[in-house]
């Protein structure tokens, strides 16, 4: 298999405004996969600056569970998408 086309055999490397075009689209796939990673951080960072703050003790056992299995399922996301970047 090629390095730029799982379709293309290995001896079949694309040249000049081929290659240039798999380059292109290649960045522009990274830029995606980037901002994509930076607007979630974001959004997670606005959500948790305004959680609201509970004062029921069993409340607070309920709240830090849910969050709990929200940071390791927000966790396991951001995992997966940092194994996409470069």
């Amino acid at each position: 298999m090629s390095a730029y086309s799982p379709t293309l055999p290995r001896t079949a490397e694309p040249h000049g405004t081929d290659r240039l075009l798999v380059l292109v689209g290649s960045a522009l796939t990274d830029l995606g996969r980037r901002r994509a990673a930076q607007r979630a951080a974001a959004a997670r960072a606005r959500a948790a600056a305004t959680r609201p703050p509970t004062t029921d003790r069993t409340t607070d056992r309920t709240t830090d569970a849910l969050r709990a299995v929200e940071d390791r399922t927000l966790d396991r996301a951001s995992t997966w998408r940092a194994s996409l970047l470069p």
